[in-house]
């Protein structure tokens, strides 16, 4: 039963490693304003 820390780990890792890619990804070009409304200005 233990076997599924492995995968799960891996999974974490996995997700963990899209975000933090998306997020230098985001960052490089415009990044959005943080609030969902948008800004007249």
């Amino acid at each position: 039963m233990w076997f599924k820390y492995p995968f799960a780990l891996f999974v974490v890792a996995l997700v963990m490693g899209f975000v933090l890619n998306r997020r230098h990804n985001t960052d490089d070009g415009a990044t959005p304003p943080p609030s969902p409304l948008p800004v007249h200005g």
